[in-house]
């Protein structure tokens, strides 16, 4: 899992066009602790999550800009090549039709 530090000082969340920026309202969302957050977890949070999911959930429309983001997030880019021809391969056979063979 990612956290706040992480998406801040990550040079690669900072050059997705907004979406690092946009992890970070969606964390910065959220109260520091749980009590408050089950107070008014219904209205206000869900509400000022609302508008940063929207623009991320947009964003991640481009195909090129989602693959981007979830070989970063899952394989952290270039450290799990292994992982990464794996879910390559994965994301052509699903093109292709075919994902319930890929593995």
């Amino acid at each position: 899992m990612y956290g706040l530090t992480r998406f801040e000082s990550d040079e690669f969340f900072a050059v997705m066009n907004g979406i690092g920026d946009l992890l970070l309202d969606c964390i910065n969302a959220f109260p520091n602790s749980f009590e408050d957050y089950k107070k008014d977890k219904k209205t206000k949070y869900k509400e000022k999550l609302r508008a940063p999911m929207r623009s991320l959930a947009g964003k991640m429309q481009t195909p090129i800009r989602l693959k981007a983001f979830l070989n970063k997030s899952i394989f952290n880019g270039v450290e799990v090549n292994y992982l990464r021809r794996c879910f390559s391969y994965f994301c052509l056979q699903r093109r292709a039709g075919s994902y319930e063979q890929a593995f």
